[in-house]
């Protein structure tokens, strides 16, 4: 009984078979076979003969034969023909020579017959795997990925008789592998088509390493094999770019001029993505691309930045308001290999800038007037020409008309007296005419800045006076042009 082969040996088999002339015969020429003494006759020459008797006589590549060695000890060999397997009978007779006297042995009726069975061995199966298999990144995973062209020559590894096993794939993912990026795991059917699925937005680096081994129904009896090597398989993603996204806070946005000139923040971005949660995307950096197209006069200034948490800082010029529509997309460093993307859409807003009144504004040549008290029974005029100067109503604002408003703010009349603040008197009209030091209104021409004023007679004192300019723009935002 010996087991079937892919690379068959010799096989050698010890007979101890011997002669024993002691036993008597069945005729007088002839003596009696014993298969179970060990002790050999020397002095016998023994010549096997065998030829086939019955079973697969394909099962070798020459009929098996015997032969003696000196000790007298016979031996059986014989070739197997590779992944042969089944039972063959041979008959063996058997001629003796002693004192070179040719005496046929013939017990067991002169010929012995012996049946050589070759028991079926399970060869390994084998396949062939491609070396790697490269997808998109999130090319599949809506749909399965299935590819009869990954995994071909598959053998159940033995003659014809074993192709009738049935065979099943086995693919176990690599130690320490997270399986967490595959809705459905790689498998492989019997004929070797591929399947798989992956989760949405999940990127392997370095590989999804899987060790795929074949299995086939032959079983493992007398050292067979029904398992073929490991083969890793590596299933490649290619990097694919998400492109990031964004959504407005609003479409249309307003702001008044003089917050807008000296820059104003807006909140316009919101729910920003690099455009994948998990992955390479996570740690890019984002840029904003913004453009405005103004009308009126507005003038939108180079210091104007979108930054990448959607804050938009505005910086308009001086003195110009109006509407501008603006649109603005999201740029990442992601990069657009294999098909990805790194700029989101475009969407569109307005930024309104309301007019508001520029204050008007002035200088004094001087803070401090003197002049000596009126010395006649009628009132003294006095002016000073030049006192204001610089007033402008704005910087686009010339159209507007200018006043000066003058208001006592606080008085000493006469020195030495006890001084009085702003609202205790009018200065002008206090029902006390001796708290009074001027016979009129104090003035400023809004023109030339010439100040002018008349002291009661022979009144002495001090009066702090403070001076502001008003234009005919409105004081309510925003404002009329």
């Amino acid at each position: 009984l010996v087991p079937e082969q892919s690379i068959p040996p010799v096989y050698t088999y010890p007979c101890d078979w011997t002669l024993d002339i002691s036993k008597g015969s069945e005729d007088s020429s002839r003596d009696v076979i014993n298969t179970v003494t060990s002790a050999k006759d020397l002095t016998v020459l023994q010549i096997f003969d065998t030829a086939f008797s019955g079973g697969r006589d394909d099962l070798f590549t020459a009929t098996p034969r015997i032969t003696l060695d000196l000790n007298g000890t016979g031996h059986l060999d014989f070739m197997l023909r590779p992944f042969a397997n089944g039972d063959a009978t041979v008959l063996i007779t058997c001629t003796s020579f002693n004192n070179l006297i040719d005496r046929k042995y013939v017990g067991h009726g002169g010929a012995l017959n012996l049946t050589i069975s070759v028991v079926a061995v399970n060869q390994r199966p084998s396949f062939s795997l491609a070396e790697n298999v490269t997808v998109d990144r999130d090319a599949f995973w809506s749909e399965i990925y299935q590819s009869d062209t990954d995994v071909t020559l598959i053998s159940t590894g033995g003659p014809t008789d074993e192709e009738t096993q049935r065979v099943t794939f086995s693919v176990v993912p690599a130690s320490g592998f997270d399986v967490s990026g595959f809705e459905i795991l790689p498998r492989i059917s019997p004929n070797g088509t591929l399947e798989f699925r992956t989760t949405r937005y999940w990127y392997f680096p370095g590989g999804a390493v899987f060790n795929v081994t074949l299995l086939d129904s032959g079983g493992g009896y007398a050292a067979g094999i029904n398992a073929s090597l490991m083969v890793p398989l590596v299933i490649y993603m290619e990097l694919v770019n998400y492109a990031p996204s964004f959504l407005l806070t609003d479409t249309a946005f307003e702001i008044n001029e003089h917050a807008a000139m000296l820059g104003a923040t807006l909140e316009i971005a919101e729910h920003i993505s690099t455009g994948a949660p998990v992955g390479p995307e996570t740690l890019q950096s984002l840029t904003f691309s913004l453009s405005c197209a103004p009308a009126g006069t507005l003038l939108i200034l180079d210091e104007t930045t979108l930054f990448p948490n959607g804050t938009l800082l505005l910086v308009t010029a001086p003195g110009t308001f109006g509407a501008a529509n603006c649109s603005v997309s999201l740029r990442d460093d992601g990069g657009v290999e294999h098909g990805g993307a790194d700029a989101s859409e475009q969407l569109a807003f307005s930024v309104t800038v309301h007019a508001e009144n520029d204050a008007p504004s002035f200088t004094l040549s001087r803070t401090l007037v003197e002049v000596h008290e009126a010395q006649v029974p009628d009132a003294a005029r006095f002016t000073f020409p030049g006192l204001a100067a610089g007033m402008t109503a704005g910087i686009t604002e010339q159209d507007q008309e200018l006043s000066f408003n003058i208001t006592a703010v606080s008085s000493q009349v006469p020195f030495g007296a006890t001084p009085l603040g702003e609202n205790e008197t009018d200065m002008y009209g206090s029902a006390n005419p001796d708290l009074q030091l001027f016979a009129s209104p104090v003035q400023i021409d809004s023109a030339t800045g010439d100040l002018t004023f008349v002291l009661e007679p022979f009144h002495n004192g001090e009066v702090t006076l403070g001076i502001m300019l008003r234009d005919s723009g409105s004081a309510v935002t925003p404002a009329p042009a």
